[in-house]
């Protein structure tokens, strides 16, 4: 009942106090339960449904009753950047990750890298922190979204050449984001050639399907012929 009342309070119904008599009711409820990790689990999926419908202060109140200090500041960091705060948040999340806690470090790491690639738009501070976190093909994805952002189109190529390469199950998926960032940046023989590397090494794939309908788009016949060296 109290999950589906604050589901329905924080999402559809706006009224503060009757949410704040629910939430104080869930509260009471987790203080009574006995294994720690268990209430600070649910506390922070109450911060969660709070941040959701826009009640920070009331969030930030439950956050303070997160006894796991690592937790609590990971959860006060996601708080930070609801608030339009991204700065704010690195800084808290670069504070949690000195706390000596290898799970919630790593997962304020990964945060914080987020938070430079898609707010901050950092994009050299969240690449040296993804070669860091070193998870690939992951992380090398976010690095050729990074770059591609930056604008360089290059070394977006590279890591992108990298996943190919050396993830069978990526490999598809990479060489059509060459031809489709090719094709972005007007490169049209190389947008060509790669299209019609994708139709001869992966004509099984969805992105043999894409590669198709580029080449149509340039008016390029794609019954055969020969592929161009790619640069």
């Amino acid at each position: 009942y109290c999950s589906r009342a604050i589901g329905f309070l924080t999402t559809h119904y706006g009224e503060k106090k009757e949410r704040d008599k629910v939430v104080d009711e869930v509260v009471a409820l987790i203080k009574a339960i006995q294994d720690k990790n268990d209430a600070n689990s649910k506390y922070a999926w109450l911060v969660d449904r709070l941040r959701e419908g826009n009640d920070v202060e009331r969030a930030r109140y439950v956050v303070g009753l997160i006894t796991d200090p690592p937790q609590a500041g990971y959860k006060d960091a996601e708080l930070l950047d609801h608030e339009g705060k991204p700065k704010e948040a690195v800084a808290r999340l670069e504070a949690v990750e000195k706390m000596g806690n290898p799970v919630w470090a790593a997962t304020a790491q990964e945060r914080r890298a987020w938070l430079y690639k898609d707010r901050l738009q950092n994009y050299e501070a969240a690449i040296q922190i993804y070669r860091q976190i070193n998870k690939p093909p992951g992380t090398l994805w976010c690095i050729q979204e990074c770059f591609i952002r930056w604008g360089k189109l290059d070394d977006a190529i590279n890591a992108l050449s990298e996943i190919e390469n050396s993830f069978p199950n990526d490999a598809a998926r990479a060489a059509w984001h060459k031809a489709h960032y090719y094709h972005e940046a007007r490169q049209d023989k190389k947008a060509i050639a790669q299209a019609r590397k994708i139709l001869k090494a992966y004509k099984a794939s969805p992105e043999a399907s894409q590669a198709h309908q580029l080449l149509e788009g340039y008016g390029v016949a794609t019954g055969g012929g020969v592929f161009e060296k790619e640069e």
